[in-house]
């Protein structure tokens, strides 16, 4: 079987164990997960991006050698030196490939005559200037330098020798294939296609396999068995992902399903994806569903498009005039360093997730008070409100949504697969929550009217922090900002019920919330830090206010513990 358009989620070798891909490089607060930071890296939940092992840099990148440390780029992520003087020595001479030399002189005559063609003479690289246009990479290119002859030979080679092409993915940071590393990243970040551009694809879609085998099941039979209840199918609830080499077991051909990791085949809950090690993806639906027929349940088709952000612009190369099989549309991937948007998933061409996906951007965004840019139909608002009963682990049924009572009985049967994307993509949440009542209560196509019964209660003096503190256990604060907001006495009351009950064991971290502008037409700000301050100080809750009365700070009193000398003296 062809797998050409499948990544294996296996867990990265362990020259890559250590690294977590190039933070300062990149710059665009994408943190990849991995490595002795992982601890730290997690906590930032504004990351757009999940990484599947590291971005690599060959030191004939003077650029990354010489400022190692100032980009602070781990040793693990340099490849020094080259076992081989050129990539026609590393494909005739290496003994992990046997690519023979008549195929090496036919290869070189094929792509001779393609490096004279007009397309070829066309990729010119083009270098970051002043107003953000261009690509920001020090491969030593010079504005409108042209791409090199061995260039073309390294995109032939990868997308015609299927077996060379695997041999490299298993073996990405080895002296052995350091020339035709290079050349694949050269080709593809200063010389490939961005998605921002007009004559870009819209759409790339690519499979995964996501099967965990046990340390007990040795049945190779089961190598592609797909188990929808296991954690290697949730990509971890990320909305973003970085692909950079699987394992590959050279002795039985095939990629270790035993050594998947868990946690990085869930891609910990994001919701967008960047692409290390090289990745061919196809630009044509049809073409994906044909790899996705054979009997292999295992695999999962993901549908990726480019990021919202023009600065994160993902570099390809479309590889269907060079390659064997030009139909079936291919587009090269490599680098990392930017992220593509997880927009769907579809499993065994039948059961399509784009809507659960859609329902975690549109809760993203609402966090972050920001527009709407989804608007919530009948089966996006069933997606939203089966994601949030089933978290909150809520027994009635969802809102009157009739149309989609057939679309109930068929995919949602498999929904615990996403369900655990959602509770990995809750978890990351951790920067501050800002609940815009002028968004959650707009009707238009912009706002979040439809689900505003998760936010706020039908006279909207009381925040439903039942429902964040469920959803988002690791957020410390929460503004409330906007006139909608009504301050009323039974907004603490409610609050003092809430956060009182000292017999519920609530894993929430929320430690301060804020109020702005609120609706002072029943009570004043003023009532409210008379009449509640010493209440909430009671159940360790300090109330403060700002000198001009237009803002209430509550911030939980943090309990100190006891020094055991102080106790004795």
């Amino acid at each position: 079987v062809d797998t050409k358009f499948v990544t294996n989620l296996a867990k990265l070798c362990k020259q890559t164990s250590n690294q977590s891909a190039d933070q300062q490089d990149n710059n665009n607060n994408m943190v990849a997960v991995g490595g002795e930071g992982d601890k730290h890296l997690r906590r930032k939940s504004a990351v757009d991006g999940y990484s599947i092992g590291q971005r690599y840099y060959y030191d004939a990148w003077t650029y990354y050698t010489e400022n190692q440390r100032k980009l602070n780029l781990d040793d693990a992520c340099m490849i020094r030196g080259a076992q081989f003087a050129s990539l026609k020595q590393e494909m005739l001479q290496s003994d992990l490939i046997n690519m023979t030399m008549d195929e090496w002189q036919f290869m070189q005559e094929m792509c001779a005559l393609l490096f004279e063609s007009t397309k070829c003479k066309a990729f010119k690289c083009d270098v970051l200037k002043s107003d953000g246009h261009g690509i920001d990479m020090h491969y030593g290119f010079n504005q409108g330098d042209q791409c090199r002859l061995e260039h073309v030979f390294a995109v032939y080679i990868y997308c015609n020798f299927p077996e060379i092409q695997r041999t490299f993915q298993a073996h990405v940071c080895s002296q052995q294939f350091v020339h035709f590393g290079r050349l694949l990243r050269e080709m593809v970040e200063a010389f490939g296609i961005s998605v921002f551009r007009d004559d870009s694809e819209p759409f790339f879609y690519h499979n995964v396999s996501v099967h965990t085998k046990s340390d007990n099941d040795n049945n190779d039979n089961d190598d592609n068995k797909y188990d929808d209840d296991n954690d290697s199918a949730c990509f971890n609830g990320q909305l973003a992902l970085k692909w950079c080499h699987p394992t590959f077991d050279n002795d039985d051909n095939k990629y270790d399903d035993a050594d998947i990791d868990e946690d990085s085949a869930c891609f910990n809950g994001q919701l967008a994806l960047k692409w290390c090690h090289p990745t061919l993806m196809t630009s044509s639906q049809h073409i994906i569903q044909l790899y996705s027929m054979a009997d292999n349940s295992n695999l999962v088709t993901l549908k990726l498009c480019k990021h919202s952000t023009f600065a994160y612009s993902v570099n390809y190369f479309a590889c269907n005039w060079l390659s064997d099989y030009s139909l079936d549309n291919e587009c090269l991937f490599i680098g990392g360093k930017y992220a593509l948007t997880l927009q769907s998933i579809v499993c065994r061409n039948m059961y399509s997730y784009s809507h659960y996906l859609n329902a975690m951007h549109v809760l993203s965004t609402l966090i972050k008070g920001k527009a709407n840019i989804l608007p919530i139909d009948g089966k996006l608002l069933y997606a939203i409100e089966t994601l949030t009963q089933t978290k909150l682990n809520l027994h009635r049924l969802p809102s009157n949504n009739g149309g989609n009572r057939e679309h109930r009985n068929k995919g949602d049967r498999a929904a615990s697969y996403v369900m655990r994307i959602f509770e990995k993509f809750c978890e990351n949440v951790t920067t501050p929550i800002y609940i815009n009542l002028i968004w959650v209560l707009d009707t238009s196509t912009n706002g979040y009217a439809p689900i505003q019964q998760w936010i706020t209660n039908d006279d909207h003096s009381w925040i439903r922090f039942d429902v964040l503190c469920t959803l988002f256990p690791n957020v410390e604060k929460v503004k409330i900002r906007h006139s909608q907001f009504s301050l009323q006495p039974s907004t603490f009351d409610a609050f003092i019920e809430f956060f009182g009950k000292t017999s519920d064991k609530r894993e929430s971290k929320l430690k301060e919330i804020v109020i702005e502008d609120p609706n002072e037409s029943v009570v004043s700000v003023q009532f409210i830090i008379n009449a509640y301050q010493s209440k909430l100080e009671a159940i360790d809750w300090i109330m403060d206010t700002n000198k001009f009365r237009t803002k209430i700070t509550l911030s939980k009193q943090e309990k100190q513990k006891s020094n055991l000398w102080d106790d004795l003296f």
